[in-house]
């Protein structure tokens, strides 16, 4: 599969409706506990204890060597794997059979510090507050909607503030999350732990914004209309941090401290949540939080404080911990991230200096490292190139507290073998580093 057309009609999208409307067939049942075991065995490994020690290492700014993260993509996954070649037919069996098999292709192929638990994750149901539609119009396509597009606005110059939100409605339905609970449970019978998500962390909303308003008109609203913008950014902030205590109050938060992927880092093992005061009762203080913004790389820091950072803080100050940014460079907005409380985890992208920003963070924070991604893409993997790159950004953030996060690879140009190589070079320069300065 090498074009759009072939990803298209391999498109797995996730399952809508009900676990229950469908029966599932006990042959769908036989080979879903058959790959769970499997899955639950490689968990048992005693290299998991160790990998998830240096999660909570790393998390806990402790110095160790940099762990190494190659996450499985749906862009490129289809390019080495047919979803024709699922055994299933229930459409929640063939969302968790994906599910398991990435985790054992993982466990078998690429050699980094992922971690494999005996678990598998069911949402929460129910309605939790909803923004306005993006309408995007693809200008130059690629696999999975990725790839250059424009915006016609939805969100526009006549509208108020309340606008924004296409549903404020917010409440739970226990029943259909219990019936989730109980569908998982039925059909892995023991073999593997169902353990519920919690639709809170994310307090970005920039981006949406970006998407729904046109980034033209984004920008341009700094400058014409910034009395507006900042009314619409207190509305919209006064509603996240409404709609998160509404939540919270309703029983929704669930500890994420587990093997969970920290939004766009690493792994989100830690000591440190849930607080101390934990009860058995998740608070939104016993989790990681996120703030995101890449929409604002070209904003100066002056305007990113005015009309972002300003507005996350009072929402970030409610979780335990927080990670912030993702592709948007923050060399140069370190001391806007700074000030954002209980910051653990940034994000740092191939687009920054990185000698800036390991200056500025020093040993206070995990330094997120997202190396750059082309050469993974190019018509030839030249794998020196990668070694002398991730080497020397290494060095460069020596005493800093880093993890080595791949997760933008858009292809693999159909050579799964390549992000095999890509993980064993990354993990040889992690180890090399650790050495030489241990």
């Amino acid at each position: 599969m090498s074009n759009l057309e072939d990803y298209k009609s391999y498109k797995f999208p996730y399952p809508k409706g009900n676990y229950y409307d469908q029966i599932i067939s006990k042959e769908d049942i036989n080979t879903l506990r058959s790959i769970a075991r499997r899955v639950r065995d490689i968990s048992q490994h005693d290299i998991q204890l160790e990998r998830i020690e240096l999660w909570k290492n790393i998390n806990g700014l402790k110095k160790c060597r940099p762990p190494v993260f190659l996450r499985l993509l749906d862009l490129y996954w289809p390019e080495f794997y047919s979803w024709n070649n699922l055994k299933t037919s229930h459409p929640w069996a063939r969302y968790y059979e994906d599910y398991l098999i990435k985790q054992i292709w993982h466990w078998d192929n690429l050699k980094d510090d992922y971690v494999t638990e005996a678990k598998v994750y069911y949402d929460t149901a129910g309605k939790f507050g909803s923004f306005i539609s993006a309408n995007k119009t693809s200008v130059v396509g690629f696999r999975g909607g990725s790839g250059a597009f424009i915006v016609e606005p939805t969100f526009t110059d006549d509208m108020k503030p309340e606008d924004f939100i296409a549903d404020p409605e917010i409440s739970v339905d226990w029943d259909e999350t219990n019936k989730r609970k109980q569908w998982l449970l039925e059909v892995f019978d023991g073999i593997l732990e169902p353990v519920r998500n919690a639709p809170i962390g994310n307090c970005g909303y920039f981006d949406i914004f970006c998407l729904t308003r046109g980034m033209d008109n984004a920008m341009m609203d700094f400058v014409v209309r910034p009395n507006y913008v900042h009314e619409l950014f207190e509305y919209i902030s006064d509603f996240i941090i409404n709609k998160l205590k509404k939540l919270e109050k309703l029983g929704v938060p669930a500890l994420n401290n587990d093997g969970r992927i920290c939004y766009n880092g690493g792994f989100s093992f830690t000591d440190e949540l849930p607080s101390a005061d934990y009860n058995g009762v998740a608070r939104l203080k016993d989790m990681w939080g996120l703030g995101v913004a890449q929409s604002a790389a070209s904003i100066s820091p002056k305007m990113h404080e005015e009309f972002i950072t300003r507005y996350e803080r009072k929402a970030l100050k409610l979780f335990g911990l927080n990670t912030i940014a993702c592709c948007e460079p923050v060399d140069r907005k370190m001391d806007l991230y700074k000030t954002i409380p209980n910051l653990r985890r940034i994000s740092v992208s191939a687009f920054n200096d990185f000698e800036m920003v390991a200056k500025e963070m020093g040993t206070n924070y995990i330094f997120s490292f997202k190396p750059i991604t082309n050469n993974v893409a190019a018509d030839v993997f030249d794998e020196d190139f990668d070694y002398k790159y991730l080497t020397k950004v290494l060095e460069i953030a020596k005493d800093c507290r880093v993890e080595i996060i791949q997760q933008e690879i858009i292809t693999c140009r159909n050579e799964p073998m390549r992000l095999i190589k890509w993980a064993k070079i990354a993990s040889k320069v992690s180890r090399e580093f650790w050495e030489r300065h241990n």
